[in-house]
């Protein structure tokens, strides 16, 4: 760099990507795009908050969960980091069953949508999974496992997880056994 534009280098060297994102091996391997720098703390506390929302939600502290992921997508979507916003709105969707089940579906279509654009295969799966549950034992049975066949195939990837093939597989059948097609 000549000395005129020796202004610009620090903006330029901040755009750079994290090098610390290069030995996070489960994200490299996912095609999902990590935080900016400047948002990554932030981002990183939310996480840490979700894990613990997560938490509340299998120990069976429902109305905590709620309220906790609720506060979490707002906050969430303020940061502007889509692929914690799918997380954000998957742990709100799954806590919105709960008492409900038809007011989770439109939290997991969102969900659902911003999970596969921003290649993030195994939160799609969870979202459609959980998504077609609670739509096919709650509102619409018939219609619940729309989309199937693009699932299925996601579902093949390497990227998708064991966790959400087996949550695809298993809520499909809880969707059949809804229609009674044993």
């Amino acid at each position: 760099v000549d000395a005129s534009k020796l202004v610009e280098v620090p903006r330029a060297v901040q755009a750079l990507p994290d090098p610390a994102a290069c030995a996070d091996i489960a994200m490299l391997g996912s095609g999902v795009t990590p935080p900016a720098a400047t948002i990554a703390p932030r981002a990183e506390q939310l996480a840490r908050r979700l894990a613990q929302t997560r938490v509340q939600l299998a120990a069976g502290r429902v109305a905590d969960a709620r309220k906790a992921a609720a506060s979490t997508v707002a906050e969430t979507r303020k940061l502007g980091y889509k692929p914690l916003l799918v997380e954000a709105l998957l742990v709100e969707g799954h806590a919105a069953m709960k008492p409900a089940l038809r007011a989770a579906v439109p939290i997991l279509a969102e969900a659902q949508d911003l999970a596969l654009s921003t290649n993030a295969d195994a939160l799609a799966i969870e979202a459609w999974a959980r998504r077609a549950f609670a739509r096919g034992t709650s509102t619409d049975p018939n219609g619940a496992l729309d989309g199937l066949d693009v699932m299925a195939a996601l579902a093949k990837r390497a990227t998708a997880g064991a966790f959400s093939r087996a949550l695809l597989y298993n809520n499909v059948g809880g969707v059949e056994l809804a229609r009674d097609h044993r």
